[in-house]
């Protein structure tokens, strides 16, 4: 078969994950701390005529584009007064941490949209609307008092670089090796404001903008693929 046909078929394929990811951006447009995020695309034949040492090619036989990975933006959004004592807001880089009570497991993220979570013993502790619980800059949940609106401890975590974060959902993110450890600054209060929420940094015109370019990028794809398949044929029935 004819490498336009497979050439056009990775085109299209890019393409629908390239909307995917504008449609995600546009879907958390008023999600609180979100980051958009933006395709990366590789070229197939550069992979298979460059091959890590000693090692098998991803493809027997390639040509056309891929989404080799998506980048998240972590710019930063626009603080919104939100009047509410357990909203918070990060004016610099870094991240709250959050831990799951069920599992332990400790998740970051810029969505300072926090309330109070009652335990069994009747005390509260600061936990974000999923229910993990966030953390102080040792690493311990926070306790409050519901009968004050003083502002808390809230950690602040950063880490050696932000690229290549694992996004979780949940708007939550897992840090790689190459993100190295959490590391809590110091003076957390004077990177917080309290009674503010940070708003998603996608913008919604430039997103439209990368969906028609998807659109027609697929449709001419989509067309590629067609011509290329008419071709095949009209030469099967000329050998025929």
């Amino acid at each position: 078969m004819d490498l336009a046909f497979y050439a056009a078929a990775a085109g299209a394929s890019a393409q629908q994950k390239r909307l995917n990811v504008v449609a995600n951006n546009l879907a958390n447009l008023s999600t609180a701390g979100f980051k958009k995020e933006s395709a990366v695309f590789s070229n197939l034949i550069y992979n298979e005529l460059n091959p890590p040492a000693q090692e098998g090619t991803q493809l027997s036989a390639s040509s056309g584009a891929r989404v080799d990975k998506t980048n998240t933006d972590f710019s930063q959004g626009d603080l919104l007064p939100s009047n509410m004592p357990y909203d918070y807001v990060l004016v610099s880089d870094g991240f709250f941490a959050l831990k799951d009570p069920a599992t332990g497991q400790i998740t970051y993220t810029r969505d300072g949209s926090f309330r109070l979570s009652q335990q069994a013993n009747g005390r509260f502790l600061l936990a974000a609307e999923n229910g993990k619980h966030v953390l102080d800059n040792v690493g311990e949940v926070i306790a409050v008092d519901p009968n004050t609106t003083e502002a808390l401890p809230v950690g602040v975590y950063r880490f050696r670089t932000r690229e290549g974060m694992l996004h979780v959902g949940d708007n939550e993110y897992l840090p790689t090796e190459k993100n190295g450890q959490a590391v809590a600054a110091e003076n957390s209060s004077g990177l917080v404001l309290q009674g503010y929420t940070e708003n998603s940094n996608v913008n919604m015109a430039d997103e439209i903008e990368k969906m028609i370019e998807a659109q027609r990028a697929y449709q001419y794809a989509l067309k590629m693929v067609q011509t290329a398949d008419e071709v095949e044929t009209t030469i099967n029935n000329l050998r025929g």
